[in-house]
């Protein structure tokens, strides 16, 4: 019979494939090196918390400055081109905004909240707008490279030409800038009643420096610099140009000492990758040690603070 000539035929046994995971910059390294419980429960077991007061400010300014930039650009409407768009503009789009974020669930705590998110985006608007949207290249700019165990992705809120200056650059480097929108005061800068709190910085810092690498691996080449805005430190009483310079933090990647810290940033982010699959094998996410704990407000907004080996002090309520 025909079947009989495949008797000798042997076949090794299937073996399931790797399907190589995402791992995002902030959606993932970042949440897990604050904390690793908060990351198991809402990234990895998908819960949600209970209240979502710094989501809804990040989105909103994210987005209203987004929808900004395409009123600029004539996408929204082809008569405004080129026409930095106004405070009645930007609270035009900004209760467009909050009602499509509030019919999903995330609303502002209260009105303060609320009129202090439409505050900062009017100054940035009013500061930043002249110069800024004519020289955007992408808003929500995204990076996906496809890595050795995993892919790696990322997305900055503004590619844009350099102004900086027109010197010449390195072959390696494109005359750019990437962009990250901070719905908070800066770090390092002293506030009332708080020190300036180094390793946060570091951690923004650690953003930008992946955020290089990414956009070297799509492009072939470093952007020139990185941009932290600390939007917040815009309602702060000083003439303009102390405003930004409270509210800008600047790396720049054409300096050697940022090129090494890139590579160590890599470095960091692969070993975060093996601690995040490790704890997904074992379903063990603890929390950071107590003196590893560096912002408490993220500790305050915690549904987990309750009963948490971490936290030493009484927490707040609610």
């Amino acid at each position: 019979m025909g079947w009989e000539q495949f008797k000798s035929l042997k076949l090794d046994p299937s073996k399931e494939p790797r399907i190589k995971k995402s791992y995002s910059v902030t959606g993932d390294i970042l949440s897990f090196q604050i904390c690793p419980r908060q990351y198991g429960m809402y990234t990895h077991h998908g819960f949600h918390p209970a209240h979502m007061i710094q989501m809804w400010f990040g989105l909103t300014i994210h987005q209203v400055l987004n929808k900004l930039n395409q009123q600029y650009t004539g996408v929204l409407d082809p008569s405004k081109k080129g026409q930095v768009p106004s405070s009645d503009d930007v609270k035009q789009f900004f209760e467009h905004v909050t009602e499509n974020l509030a019919d999903v669930g995330i609303r502002a705590i209260n009105r303060h909240e609320k009129e202090l998110a439409l505050n900062v985006i009017q100054e940035f608007n009013r500061i930043e707008g002249p110069l800024l949207y004519p020289n955007i290249v992408e808003t929500e700019y995204k990076f996906q490279s496809n890595l050795e165990h995993y892919i790696l992705e990322g997305i900055v809120d503004v590619l844009k030409h350099s102004e900086t200056d027109k010197t010449p650059l390195p072959a390696d480097f494109d005359n750019m800038e990437i962009w990250d929108y901070k719905a908070a005061r800066n770090p390092q800068v002293a506030q009332f009643g708080k020190k300036i709190d180094e390793r946060k910085i570091e951690k923004y810092r650690y953003q930008m420096r992946v955020y290089a690498q990414l956009y070297k691996l799509k492009t072939g080449k470093f952007p020139r610099c990185g941009r932290l805005y600390f939007m917040n430190e815009l309602m702060d009483k000083s003439p303009d140009g102390a405003k930004r310079e409270k509210a800008i933090i600047t790396l720049d990647f054409t300096k050697p000492e940022e090129f090494n810290k890139i590579k160590n940033a890599m470095d960091t982010f692969d070993a975060t990758v093996k601690q995040i699959e490790h704890c997904c094998e074992s379903d063990r996410w603890a929390p950071p040690k107590p003196e590893d704990i560096h912002d408490k407000d993220t500790c305050d907004g915690c549904d987990l603070r309750w009963n948490c080996s971490s936290v030493s002090y009484k927490p707040r309520f609610p």
